[in-house]
């Protein structure tokens, strides 16, 4: 079902994989994106700070908008924002960027992640200077990316900035150095068209699971995926399920009787509630294939009730009743 009913087991089946020793199951509640990450002390950043220790994240000394800025200038520097962005088709990564010193071998990378260690780079820029410069010969103003990444919807994906030397003049600091006239200064990084996963919540499932329960505490969107571990290794999480927690009770569905009426004609009656739309079904191979079965009339006698009735003819036949919301 699309609606997951709030304090109640939801089940949802899936397809096991052969070898899996165990299996993680992530649930993680959907809300807009309207995020942005401006360096500022309030909110404070939501990154992962992978730049160097002796360095701080962010500095005052410059700013597109606020106060601060995100600051990378050592070799490898990372700062990765630390959400798990839902993009859309017409999602754009936008970012506000400003050089100082900055090597002709150093560039500034924007890369992003859709699968566990898979990044690829979508800008780059390189620094300007050689071994000798122009007392400050660099970025008099901050200039605005915007980079296109609609054909990564569908899925979750992460951001980093990453700084990397290749060659020769290497602008990091010395001790003589003020480490605020060198390197890149990141602002004002947002996803937009976007929502973002919150409140991530993992639960392990025994590898002789075939179906997972979720049992929601709150109305919401909630995404539901899958990770096998098989051979001592994880691997990543598999295509999501996305259901809506709601109010009320699920939708329920059971036999009340079957039987041939005076007029001999078979008749399945059943009880149901929360359900919409029904279909007979038949199968005269045991149930390797069903067809739809139009020969049967559906009729309500009863709130609560429902009777489907066929003329008895042709060979022995098994049947079933599937319904939807």
């Amino acid at each position: 079902s699309n609606n997951a009913y709030i304090g109640h087991d939801n089940v949802y089946q899936f397809e096991p994989i052969s070898g899996a020793q165990a299996y993680q199951l992530r649930v993680a509640a959907t809300s807009a994106g309207d995020w942005i990450e401006g360096a500022e002390t309030s909110p404070a950043p939501v990154v992962i700070d992978n730049t160097h220790p002796n360095y701080p994240l962010t500095v005052t000394t410059l700013s597109a908008t606020g106060s601060r800025s995100f600051h990378l200038l050592e070799q490898q520097d990372i700062i990765e924002i630390d959400r798990e962005i839902l993009p859309s088709t017409d999602s754009r990564l936008t970012f506000r960027q400003r050089f100082r010193y900055m090597g002709t071998g150093t560039y500034l990378g924007v890369e992003i992640e859709t699968s566990p260690g898979n990044w690829v780079e979508v800008w780059k820029r390189y620094g300007r200077h050689s071994f000798n410069v122009i007392v400050g010969d660099w970025d008099r103003s901050w200039s605005s990316e915007s980079i296109p990444i609609g054909s990564y919807a569908g899925g979750t994906l992460r951001v980093r900035f990453r700084y990397v030397y290749q060659s020769g003049a290497d602008w990091t600091p010395i001790p003589s150095d003020n480490p605020n006239d060198l390197g890149a200064f990141v602002d004002n990084v947002r996803v937009t068209n976007s929502s973002e996963l919150v409140g991530e919540s993992f639960v392990s499932v025994a590898a002789t699971a075939t179906s997972v329960t979720f049992n929601p505490e709150e109305p919401g969107e909630f995404w539901l995926q899958l990770s096998p571990q098989v051979a001592d290794e994880s691997f990543g999480f598999g295509p999501e399920t996305i259901v809506s927690a709601v109010t009320g009770s699920p939708p329920s569905m059971a036999i009340n009787t079957i039987g041939i009426d005076a007029g001999e004609w078979f008749f399945i009656e059943i009880e149901s509630s929360g359900y919409q739309s029904f279909t007979v079904s038949s199968s005269s191979n045991g149930g390797a294939v069903w067809q739809a079965d139009t020969s049967f009339v559906e009729t309500q006698p009863a709130t609560g009730r429902r009777r489907f009735t066929a003329p008895l003819s042709g060979p022995h036949k098994i049947y079933r009743v599937t319904a939807t919301e």
